[in-house]
């Protein structure tokens, strides 16, 4: 089982920059989260294995989204 991006966070960033939410980028949104630039571009091209719960909590908490809405779900069989 590997978890992958469903919506890449620069989809999400994108959805809510069109929206009229905060304007962020990566290491805006990597500084307000405590998590590394480096872990969060890997998240969003998909090649992080895992994420901390806390982690995907802030995120999730200053993006206003789901984890749902950042990580989906895509057998490797």
């Amino acid at each position: 089982m590997v978890l992958k991006p469903s919506r890449t966070i620069s989809g999400a960033l994108a959805a809510i920059s069109a929206g009229g939410g905060p304007q962020l980028d990566i290491p805006a949104l990597a500084e307000q989260a405590e998590v590394s630039v480096a872990r969060l571009s890997q998240l969003d091209q998909g090649y992080l294995d895992a994420i901390d719960l806390p982690e995907l909590d802030r995120l999730c908490q200053i993006l206003g989204r789901s984890p749902n809405d950042l990580l989906g779900y895509e057998a490797d069989w």
